[in-house]
């Protein structure tokens, strides 16, 4: 048995596959690193990820520490599956040995391996999103209450049932979410098959101006869609008050955090107008595999590197710019990791000028109506 498989036998990750891990082994290949060496560079096109078996990494942003990775660890597992460039330059503290996955063998290991690669994939996903809840619990205690915290409704049950007819008679509850799905990352090429079986386990519904989807410390059952509307994503911070952190709008993902680490939710999601969402619950999404699972995660995954490397950088900004960091500051940052957002779209008539709240940017409602093409109905 050679020492590579010994080694990924190792890993809790693979726990329960030896026979699997055998016959995959030879797609990895080990690597030394030694002592201040740099294993990837902030920027370089992302062509590779890595198990760490021995030693320490340190991941830096310019001169920036943003932190370290021990033994036992996946790294560069969102750049890996989405293809993008590094978010951070990675250098090894002391000497250090991987196993390199290139990207031709992890779609290798996803054809001829799948419960491998569909264990990576589910590791991958954990580590981001547990990356995304340490930094923003870093800068959480730095936010200052501004309004008031979000409060449950509570509706009689004829009140319930009306609000029930209405989604019923207006086609709420019969939108397909195929529209949104192709606007999020890695879906837009993804086959209509693979698009229908993800459209499947999501259910439709709709969320009243003023109306929680959710209230922080609620358990995390569910990934959430947002099609149409816009969704406040609140803090509280004591006092009966509550920061926002982000303003989301339509094709932005949320609610991956809490249910990929089994946690309770960290911010209450509120509707500022009318919204119309598909949700994914726990059991859904547990039960979604195969190619339209492995497609579903990778999308997860591109989302939650946007929202990281987007919050690391600007975290950089602020630690380097020599001047003084305000709250607000921090804020912005606690805005990327609310939930994924896809980019604007330039207007025809005028260039992007930034990413949010600048002239000539717009958030295309995925089923407006001067788009025909893009209104998707189920019976």
């Amino acid at each position: 048995m050679s020492d590579t498989t010994i080694a990924l036998q190792s890993l809790r990750i693979f726990s329960g596959l030896d026979d699997q891990v055998y016959a995959c082994s030879h797609l990895w290949t080990p690597r030394t690193l030694p002592a201040g060496e740099s294993l990837w560079w902030h920027g370089a096109p992302a062509d590779e990820l890595a198990i760490l078996v021995g030693g320490e990494i340190r991941a830096r942003i310019q001169a920036l520490e943003v932190g370290r990775v021990g033994a036992g660890n996946l790294l560069g597992e969102a750049a890996g599956w989405s293809g993008s460039t590094r978010t951070a330059t990675l250098s090894a503290i002391t000497d250090c040995e991987l196993l390199i996955l290139r990207a031709e063998k992890l779609e290798e290991l996803r054809a001829l391996h799948p419960a491998i690669y569909e264990r990576l994939q589910d590791h991958a996903l954990s580590v981001l999103a547990r990356r995304i809840h340490e930094v923003d619990r870093r800068i959480a205690r730095l936010a200052d209450g501004t309004q008031r915290s979000p409060e449950r409704q509570s509706l009689s049950s004829l009140a319930r049932l009306v609000r029930r007819l209405s989604q019923v008679l207006d086609g709420t509850l019969r939108r397909s979410p195929e529209a949104v799905l192709r606007r999020l990352p890695g879906l837009d090429d993804a086959s209509a098959v693979v698009i229908t079986e993800i459209s499947s386990a999501m259910t439709a519904q709709r969320v009243e101006a003023g109306d929680a989807l959710w209230l922080e410390a609620d358990p995390g059952e569910s990934i959430f869609v947002l099609a149409q509307g816009t969704i406040d994503v609140l803090r509280n911070v004591g006092q009966q008050k509550a920061t926002r952190l982000a303003t989301l709008k339509p094709v932005a993902l949320l609610g991956t955090g809490a249910l990929l680490l089994r946690e309770r939710r960290n911010a209450s999601c509120v509707a500022s107008e009318r919204c119309v969402l598909f949700e994914m619950d726990r059991k859904s999404f547990l039960a979604l595999r195969g190619e339209a699972g492995q497609v579903w995660r990778k999308a997860i995954l591109s989302a939650l590197h946007s929202q990281l490397s987007g919050a690391d950088t600007e975290l950089a900004r602020l630690k380097q710019g020599g001047e003084e960091v305000l709250r607000s500051d921090y804020e912005r940052v606690q805005g990327h990791l609310a939930g994924y957002q896809k980019a604007p779209e330039a207007s025809p008539t005028q260039p992007v000028t930034a990413q949010t709240g600048a002239t000539g940017l717009r958030f295309q409602d995925p089923w407006d109506a001067s788009d025909t093409a893009n209104e998707s109905w189920s019976d």
